[in-house]
């Protein structure tokens, strides 16, 4: 959903492969200030959050035009933006075979600035596949 410096961005290092053991970088960008955190939500569904069908409106939860996107179980401080309003992230994925061919799903959430007319923005998601070396 467009935020107070356009629509949000996450995008997979095409350079960081999505294998057992290694880490995965994404890049956030178009985040709204220096000094405002943007946070990862992790997924191993992109269908489903606790039983609801994906996408959800989040315009109930003050997120108008915004969608959650994955099951979400795991939310964390990705970061805060550089000067160019850019977060990169890093996720280590574990040196466990039982991963191989697992999807994990990503979608970025920033807080925006007090004069927009939302809380927060969020990203478009990015869906991970993880492979072996």
């Amino acid at each position: 959903c467009p935020g107070s410096n356009g629509v949000p961005a996450l995008r997979l290092d095409p350079t960081t492969p999505a294998v057992v053991g290694q880490t995965v970088n994404l890049n956030y960008s178009n985040a709204a200030s220096p000094f405002l955190p943007v946070f990862m939500a992790l997924g191993s569904d992109d269908a489903f959050f606790q039983g609801i069908p994906l996408p959800i409106d989040l315009a109930v939860a003050g997120l108008p035009g915004c969608s959650l996107l994955n099951s979400a179980e795991r939310i964390e401080l990705a970061g805060l933006p550089d000067a160019q309003l850019e977060v990169a992230y890093q996720f280590n994925v574990p040196n466990l075979s039982i991963l191989i061919g697992q999807d994990f799903f990503f979608q970025g959430l920033h807080l925006e600035l007090a004069t927009f007319s939302r809380f927060a923005s969020m990203s478009r998601g990015v869906s991970v596949r993880i492979g072996d070396r």
